[in-house]
């Protein structure tokens, strides 16, 4: 074993590794459609400034917070109706198999 590769590098489950890699781009999806949709509701096209103002903050925490609240609500009502497509013992807000939000559904809109 060369002197840069740890332990735990060296026996990586496959099936393991394809989970992971679901997981990053589940998580990365949502974290790209809250920045997509956050930056368009709270932040205004023509720059005033640097840095962000306090109500632009304030304005992006709530929206995540709600964005984040819905994915979460929509996980357990899709887990509560197809009990069988979400593995058990996974939280259903990460699941990568979660649909994205339709625009009529979008928590932004609120």
């Amino acid at each position: 074993m060369s002197m840069w590769t740890s332990y735990s590098q060296a026996y990586v489950n496959p099936d393991n590794l394809v989970l992971a890699e679901q997981q990053v781009d589940a998580f990365m999806g949502l974290y790209n459609r809250i920045s997509e949709k956050c930056h368009k509701k709270c932040i205004p096209t023509h720059y005033r400034e640097g840095d962000l103002n306090k109500g632009e903050m304030v304005c992006l925490d709530r929206c995540a917070a709600k964005y984040l609240a819905f994915e979460k609500l929509l996980g357990k009502k899709l887990q509560e109706k197809y009990p069988d497509s979400i593995p058990a013992g996974t939280d259903p807000a990460s699941s990568a198999s979660m649909p994205s939000a339709s625009p009529s559904t979008d928590p932004a809109a609120f």
